[in-house]
């Protein structure tokens, strides 16, 4: 795999904390990740934001078992004839998944494809139309 295959971690502490937000809703509730040998061993509401003086949900308090899960995916995997998953570059995985996209598009039409935007792109509205709008599909919001 190459370098832009793989994250890059080198900025994470290896011991110690780092304060962030949560990224899995749009409300990015402000966090403190402890690191224990360069990995988030706690997360828990930062008791100092004035705003949430500490409040995190439970979706951001366990986020640190997406970071050490064994099946955690650290670069792209596509779907052999055998069934087995293997490492693709994520260039080459990106121009597959495009070419297929497009084999949709031009044997069945725009409404083949469904976009999915979650929830902080949903409530980003500025940003809602723009795959609707590149792959020429109905939007819900009628301004693609």
């Amino acid at each position: 795999m190459s370098k832009t295959d793989t994250l890059d971690q080198s900025d994470l502490p290896v011991n110690g904390t780092r304060r962030t937000v949560c990224r899995i809703c749009h409300l990015a509730c402000p966090l403190v990740v402890e690191m224990e040998a360069g990995k988030p061993s706690k997360i828990y509401g930062d008791k100092n934001n004035p705003i949430y003086h500490g409040y995190s949900c439970i979706k951001g308090r366990v986020a640190y078992s997406y970071h050490t899960s064994e099946a955690r995916l650290l670069h792209s995997m596509k779907r052999s004839d055998d069934g087995e998953y293997r490492p693709i570059e994520s260039d080459t995985a990106c121009k597959e998944i495009a070419g297929k996209v497009r084999e949709l598009l031009d044997q069945y039409g725009p409404r083949s494809i469904a976009c999915f935007i979650g929830t902080p792109g949903w409530n980003n509205l500025s940003q809602q139309p723009l795959p609707h709008q590149r792959l020429r599909t109905p939007s819900p919001l009628g301004v693609a």
